[in-house]
């Protein structure tokens, strides 16, 4: 009660050195306050998790820690800072585009294609089992129960725990602003329903994830073998960041940094041109349907900036394999960073302006839901990953079911518990899977907007189609990622006569 008298009295105090200071107004109600809310937030979160021994026991991203202090400060509760909730929306949104184009400009080791496709489809696998269970709790709670669900309520269990709350927030405001063009049809609260589910696998992936790797480790479930990897095997975080021979100097007039960004800035536009394309060409010329996949393409986003990222990397590689480009501008280590920082302050803005007003008419479905699913994902992880990761199984589930349930950033956490120093494949599994899961994961993005038709036309028999089609897809991936392929019978050699 105090603490919240003297917040209303420091933001009174403010609003009139405000008004008694107008130069002031450059700084307030614009997105620049807005990140600088954001910094505080990180700053307060890091010191938090710090100065509290028991947290640093726990995988919990400072940014998570950041954003409960934001939701705590900012409007929903005592209102100390009052960011705008609509900008910080759209921050989500760029900001993740933005990680993932920095993501997939970066350089790769060659030769690893065939377990990164394995990978890839063990990650849409999941996003697969966790849309299937999703979908068939929320028809259970609108046929059985008799609650008023929009039809795509459970698949924020693959967008919230399987792809973050980056996405959650875009297509559940997608699905919101549906409102806009057919009244009362839209989902209200989507976008914080997501952020919601988004939160919840952020605990399965911190505190679960925690008690899983031990799990795994007391019940053997899954045996380390870094011990055997060889040496050329190893890999190791880069730490100092230097001039290397191929790359352009530290010392020109153009700062290393800012050709990383001038090179995300060129991929955010041919993104952005794309989306300005396909929305011009779908949008009012073939009726609800056109609209419809031209709000999912505005909410993948950050697909067709992976996409560009891949494409620009591979062209840069071609003009200097060719000579014609003379230094490798793309720098993985800057471009990390870079990535690091969007998904840091993402992630910080995702937490702070969640609603409790969608969470309390939503509590009872998103529980149930988010409880099995978080179980659920748990077991396909176990059960089939040990039949895809073979090599280094304890290594891959870890990261796995930390990035499954939370972000890549959760699944890296866990994976240094069980591999400090890299040397298994786990780390390159994540994030080249993550790669190739974009192409194995087209067919979720196109049937996740298929109970939004039925919803709309009023033909419930779209429900039932999605999840036919989800169940057939996971069987199809299950099947080519398990099985094994025959070894070739090497020919004897000739013995000389």
């Amino acid at each position: 009660m105090n603490a919240a008298l003297a917040a209303s009295a420091f933001s009174e105090f403010f609003q009139k050195v405000v008004a008694h200071a107008p130069f002031l107004d450059e700084f307030a109600d614009n997105i620049v306050m807005d990140l600088i809310y954001l910094a505080v937030f990180l700053g307060i979160g890091t010191v938090i998790k710090n100065s509290l021994p028991f947290l640093k026991k726990f995988l919990i991203p400072n940014s998570i820690i950041a954003g409960f202090v934001g939701l705590l400060l900012g409007p929903e509760l005592l209102g100390l800072f009052d960011f705008s909730v609509p900008r910080l929306e759209n921050l989500i949104y760029h900001l993740m585009t933005i990680g993932f184009a920095a993501l997939a400009l970066k350089e790769r080791e060659p030769g690893r294609s065939r377990m990164a496709g394995r990978s890839g489809m063990f990650i849409v696998s999941t996003y697969m089992v966790q849309a299937a269970l999703g979908l068939a709790l929320t028809l259970g709670f609108i046929y059985v129960v008799g609650q008023n669900l929009f039809p795509t309520f459970g698949f924020f269990l693959p967008l919230g725990y399987g792809q973050g709350p980056g996405q959650a927030l875009s297509i559940g405001k997608q699905w919101e602003d549906l409102g806009a063009t057919y009244p009362g049809m839209g989902f209200d609260g989507g976008a914080n329903t997501g952020l919601f589910f988004a939160t919840m696998g952020y605990l399965w992936a911190c505190f679960g994830g925690i008690f899983y790797v031990n799990w795994l480790i007391r019940t053997k479930r899954a045996a380390s073998r870094v011990g055997e990897a060889k040496s050329g095997e190893r890999h190791q975080e880069v730490v100092v960041e230097k001039d290397a021979a191929d790359e352009s100097p530290m010392s020109e007039s153009v700062d290393r940094l800012t050709v990383q960004v001038v090179l995300i800035g060129v991929v955010y536009l041919a993104t952005y041109l794309t989306l300005y394309a396909l929305d011009f060409l779908l949008r009012g010329q073939f009726g609800t349907f056109g609209t419809t996949i031209a709000n999912m393409f505005q909410g993948f986003a950050f697909i067709f900036g992976s996409v560009y990222g891949l494409l620009a990397r591979m062209i840069l590689d071609k003009l200097r394999a060719k000579g014609i480009v003379k230094q490798n501008h793309p720098n993985n280590y800057l471009l990390q960073r870079i990535s690091g920082i969007s998904f840091d302050f993402m992630v910080t803005a995702a937490v702070a302006i969640m609603s409790f007003t969608a969470i309390a008419k939503y509590w009872l479905p998103t529980a149930v839901i988010g409880i099995a699913g978080g179980l659920v994902t748990i077991w396909w992880c176990t059960w089939i990953g040990r039949k895809v990761f073979r090599k280094y199984p304890l290594e891959n589930l870890a990261a796995q079911y930390g990035m499954l349930t939370g972000t890549i950033s959760t699944g890296m956490a866990l994976l240094r518990e069980v591999d400090p120093d890299f040397r298994s494949d786990a780390a390159d599994n994540l994030v080249l899977g993550s790669g190739t899961g974009l192409a194995f994961g087209l067919p979720l993005l196109i049937v996740i907007n298929l109970p939004v038709q039925g919803y709309l036309k009023n033909e419930p028999w779209y429900y039932f189609l999605t999840l036919a089609i989800i169940v057939v897809y996971l069987i199809a991936l299950t099947v080519l990622m398990t099985r094994r392929r025959k070894a070739k019978a090497e020919k004897p050699s000739k013995s000389p006569s």
